[in-house]
């Protein structure tokens, strides 16, 4: 999504998109390997906060790629990034801590665990392969109305979050 809008949306240099995207990623390394890890650990943040946290932020930024200036698009993309480091761990996450504080756990704990990891992941390859096919039927009906379905879907999450952070 982001290479798409990026081509589509923007006239920037190809070098000024790939410079961007690797300053994004290098943000996206640094809040996934220091800043979540000290949120969960040292500040105690529970993760369905962060994660619903993440998840407005993506809610928000998806709607804001869809402003008619280049440069506050590109702010919106970074932004979602941002979001994004906040929620992509999240699942994984929770399900493993659900099932370790809660005492679900028996001689069977790495099948248990490994069955929850297998299952999350297999519904995000599946998100990976089915979202493109979606997008793209929408988008021929209107460039802009990809970000408002995944402005929707982010909200959903956010429901979602806010649901289980009641757990």
């Amino acid at each position: 999504r982001h290479l798409l809008h990026a081509l589509l949306v923007t006239s920037l240099l190809s070098s000024t998109r790939s410079v961007l995207i690797i300053l994004q990623s290098v943000l996206c390394v640094f809040l996934e390997f220091s800043v979540y890890p000290w949120l969960t650990g040292t500040v105690k943040v529970p993760i369905p906060y962060l994660a619903a946290t993440g998840m407005a932020i993506e809610f928000f930024s998806y709607l804001a790629m869809t402003v008619d200036s280049e440069i506050g698009s590109m702010i919106a993309c970074t932004v979602l990034w941002i979001g994004y480091c906040f929620a992509a761990p999240t699942s994984v996450s929770i399900l493993s801590d659900f099932v370790l504080e809660e005492g679900r756990l028996d001689d069977d704990a790495p099948t248990i665990l490994g069955q929850i990891l297998s299952y999350n992941n297999f519904f995000w390859q599946t998100s990976l392969i089915i979202s493109p096919l979606i997008l793209s039927a929408i988008y021929d009906l209107s460039k802009k109305w990809i970000y408002y379905f995944s402005s929707f879907t982010a909200l959903v999450g956010v429901i979602i979050m806010g649901y289980i952070a009641t757990w």
